[in-house]
């Protein structure tokens, strides 16, 4: 894991959307949102910041 801070601020705005009675299928669908937008705004950042411009 590149960055620990990230990740450890993305698990507690998924934990205020998420109680124990949540059913499954909805937990791996908001985990999955979550690993596909922070994804997605890493490689935009990172190719932004190397693009030779």
């Amino acid at each position: 894991m590149l960055n620990p801070k990230a990740a450890l601020f993305f698990l507690s705005i998924f934990s205020q959307f998420i109680s124990a009675d949540t059913a499954s299928w909805v937990c791996w669908a908001y985990g999955t949102e979550i690993v596909i937008a922070v994804g997605l705004w890493f490689i935009f950042i990172s190719t932004v910041i190397f693009s030779q411009i």
